[in-house]
């Protein structure tokens, strides 16, 4: 069911592109109703020429439900003028040098457009940045690669910029309802996607696959 819904909304993105010909990554994020955050933020930051640039470049976008989970006035402390270089820092954190679809992913460290390493995982097919998993893997453009994840990647070692509460950790499920007229997605994760991010537990991912209560627990 979740792979029908992602392929309904891919639909709906390619539709958008062809019709308003969206280019490039800032194109696809600007006239998408999902990323109206990233678009704020992105215009905050002053990056709008650098991804609007000829690239490429892997983008791992989150969605509006993926600030949403930032504590409480984060998101407006960030986007204040003197918070500029720090909101920066931020977001290039969400972009990686390259075209890089999800088929290509290795489990590993990545330097990213910030300067700092990010971690990518890849189990059981699917695809987690840090601690966000990559809801909508390989939207192309011209200038790179766009995957949306359903959380924002604090570049921090503990997860948070100083003067920056601690985020909460808050568990739902994916949920996408679609009609003709707009699609409405909150996404997260479960049991396994938790356990499979997470490199604390990869004993016990292990015998979970072993003994064959991945689909049981998911």
């Amino acid at each position: 069911m979740e792979k029908i819904r992602n392929f309904t909304l891919m639909t709906l993105f390619a539709l958008g592109l062809s019709q308003a010909r969206a280019v490039d990554v800032v194109d696809v994020v600007s006239k998408s109703r999902h990323f109206d955050t990233l678009t704020a933020a992105v215009k905050a930051a002053g990056l709008v020429d650098t991804l609007k640039s000829e690239g490429p470049f892997t983008v791992f976008a989150p969605t509006d439900e993926a600030f949403r989970m930032l504590p409480k006035g984060t998101l407006e402390n960030l986007l204040k003028p003197e918070n500029k270089e720090m909101l920066k820092q931020i977001l290039t954190y969400h972009v990686v040098p390259g075209r890089v679809t999800s088929c290509e992913v290795k489990s590993g460290e990545v330097s990213t457009a910030s300067g700092r390493h990010l971690r990518l995982t890849k189990r059981w097919g699917r695809v987690y940045a840090g601690m966000s998993r990559v809801i909508h893997p390989d939207i192309h453009v011209d200038n790179g690669i766009i995957h949306v994840v359903n959380r924002v990647i604090m570049p921090h070692p503990r997860g948070q910029y100083v003067g920056l509460p601690m985020p909460k950790s808050r568990a739902s499920k994916t949920s996408c309802k679609i009609s003709s007229s707009e699609t409405n997605c909150d996404s997260v994760g479960d049991i396994v996607d938790v356990a499979a991010g997470n490199k604390s537990f990869s004993t016990i991912v292990a015998a979970v696959t072993a003994a064959g209560l991945v689909e049981t627990l998911k």
